[in-house]
């Protein structure tokens, strides 16, 4: 994670902590003060939630530019880095079942078979009848098998739950865009002045 992501990453959170807390509490602003100067918001409330909000959009808008430009390819590799740990080992017990005296510098690559339309390509040697000396040679044969997706569906379902649950990477990524879900929700539910429903009716 750059520089410049975690640290809006970091004011998100902040925003985030800042009016969930406000609409938990049911806080009705009427003052606030910046630098000395005082601002009333007595006979106009929603002005100042309106500013809130647009404060808390902004910081979301710059951490959602922030996050496209670096997430993406990074939660990519970290999702096929952990659903292949989990799933590499059955595509090749299901290979094994079918074949014998394998290849295994070929990968069992769960990324490479998903990328060929669920078909595992790899090599294995066979034993052949030299008609010209009479010996039985060894001989390298190219294989393609088909895996059935239904196969290895849950395993990829539990590699999906590790990579939700156990990897840092999601926490360092989405963990800011899940609590500002939280907290947009939270206030569309809860009874309370500053609530976008409010303010936009």
């Amino acid at each position: 994670m750059n520089d410049g992501l975690l640290r809006q990453r970091r004011n998100l959170i902040l925003a985030n902590l800042v009016m969930l807390l406000i609409c938990l509490a049911n806080v009705k602003i009427e003052k606030f003060s910046i630098l000395g100067v005082t601002f009333s918001f007595v006979e106009n409330y929603k002005l100042a939630y309106q500013f809130l909000w647009a404060i808390w959009f902004y910081f979301l808008y710059r951490y959602f530019v922030y996050f496209l430009e670096d997430a993406p390819p990074v939660l990519k590799r970290y999702w096929n880095q952990e659903l292949e740990k989990v799933v590499n080992p059955i595509i090749k017990q299901i290979v094994y079942k079918e074949h014998s005296r394998l290849n295994d510098a070929c990968l069992y690559s769960y990324v490479f078979v998903k990328e060929r339309n669920w078909v595992y390509n790899g090599q294995k040697t066979v034993s052949k009848l030299n008609e010209s000396n009479g010996k039985t040679e060894d001989f390298t044969e190219n294989i393609s098998m088909p895996i059935k997706r239904s196969s290895v569906f849950l395993y990829e379902v539990y590699g999906a739950i590790k990579f939700l649950v156990l990897t840092p990477v999601v926490t360092d990524y989405i963990f800011a865009l899940a609590f500002s879900g939280v907290v947009l929700v939270t206030s569309l539910l809860v009874t309370w002045s500053g609530s976008l429903v409010v303010l936009l009716t």
